[in-house]
């Protein structure tokens, strides 16, 4: 679906808890009012997030 809104495509890794990284990459969206569409989890060492 391509509304017109920019696609952006980011890729790091962290040696932080995965929670604690995976809230502040929810609260990072937010402030930046960006839609999360889906992700995946690859075991508890990858996410794939839309």
């Amino acid at each position: 679906m391509d509304d017109g809104a920019p696609n952006i495509r980011l890729q790091g890794f962290t040696r932080i808890e995965r929670h604690d990284m995976i809230a502040r990459l929810r609260d990072a969206f937010q402030r930046g009012y960006a839609d999360l569409i889906d992700f995946q989890m690859f075991s508890n060492t990858a996410i794939s997030i839309s």
